[in-house]
């Protein structure tokens, strides 16, 4: 028996096997803040409307009323990207896995190995797909080298990125300043969207969270009415101000941190447009379909896997290659604000 041509390791069976592996917990992922769902094309259009709010002067009676034309629509065309992942399992790894040389145990050892390279695989793509999100609440979405931009949202949209707002954590910072910076950042959401915003996020880096919890307008703010929530509010604890539901943003401690530890990123969970429209989302991901004529013309899933067994008639490696096709885009960059700490 030839264990590299069991079921172990069929394409169908490892494609729906990694799509159900648990994820790794993390941040952005777990808020929901996007629409996740496969489309058939390997594209995504967004329609662009250039449309502002204007006032309707009065007029006389049987006067001209204010002229409406069309619309300024244009389709932004926004393409996948490709995310390979590869892993080549040797015949020689599984010998000194096994004490008895029977069928059901080098299915059994060579099972053990498919998994642990297959949840490593996993992994690494959970913490890329949760990169890709903090870019995505950034307005522009880095590749895994930190500088080539995969996606940049304010250059699609045609729209200039927001100034930063600054923090004062200065010693000598006047009582109230975080609150004014705090209403700042909801007064330039608000006038970038138009509409109402529904409950404002604040991902801080290291420094900025505990420069933010450490001065005096925080402390002073809760220290008559709520002690405990000073004591309460240690690392990675979240916390509310000004409006703002704030979280500092942990990075997997091996890695250059997504966010930096000076940097606050402001967004909004969602939007409400109007009644019959509800609660909008402005961040979307889409996932796009192999480049296989299995999944040619079908709904994308997360992640694919691909099984090829060395040619010989005793193979002695096969390879396993995970690959994912995302498309990720923001509707409403301009409501993308990113916070900055003085801190002298």
């Amino acid at each position: 028996m030839n264990p590299f041509k069991s079921e172990l390791f069929s394409t169908t069976s490892l494609t729906w096997a990694v799509n159900g592996m648990p994820e790794v917990p993390t941040q952005v992922s777990s808020l929901g803040i996007a629409y996740d769902n496969g489309i058939e094309t390997t594209t995504a259009w967004v329609e662009r409307k250039e449309q502002g709010l204007r006032l309707v002067p009065s007029r006389p009676l049987g006067a001209t009323g204010q002229q409406y034309g069309a619309v300024n629509r244009e389709g932004i065309e926004i393409g996948c990207i490709n995310l390979p992942q590869e892993t080549t399992i040797w015949a020689s790894e599984i010998q000194d896995r096994i004490k008895f040389g029977s069928s059901a145990q080098q299915l059994e050892s060579l099972k053990d190995l498919r998994d642990e390279r297959l949840m490593k695989m996993s992994a690494d793509a959970d913490t890329t797909a949760e990169y890709h999100l903090v870019g995505l609440i950034s307005g522009k979405v880095l590749d895994a080298d930190g500088t080539t931009v995969l996606w940049d949202f304010f250059d699609k949209f045609k729209f200039d990125e927001p100034d930063p707002i600054e923090f004062d954590f200065t010693s000598g910072a006047a009582l109230g300043a975080l609150t004014q910076s705090c209403d700042t950042v909801i007064r330039a959401m608000r006038a970038a969207l138009n509409t109402n915003v529904i409950e404002i996020r604040g991902l801080a880096g290291s420094t900025f969270a505990t420069r933010f919890k450490a001065s005096s307008e925080y402390r002073s703010t809760f220290q008559a009415t709520d002690a405990a929530r000073l004591r309460d509010r240690s690392a990675y604890q979240p916390w509310s101000f000004g409006g703002i539901e704030f979280e500092e943003y942990v990075s997997p401690t091996d890695l250059t941190p997504f966010i930096a530890p000076n940097d606050c990123r402001f967004f909004a969970r969602g939007l409400a447009i109007n009644k019959q429209q509800g609660l909008l989302k402005p961040f979307h991901r889409r996932w796009t379909p192999a480049p296989t004529f299995a999944a040619a013309n079908k709904p994308g899933l997360e992640r694919y896997v691909n099984v090829t067994i060395d040619p010989r008639s005793d193979p002695q490696w096969i390879k396993i290659e995970m690959t994912s096709h995302p498309i990720l885009f923001c509707t409403h960059p301009r409501h993308l604000i990113r916070g900055v700490a003085k801190l002298v």
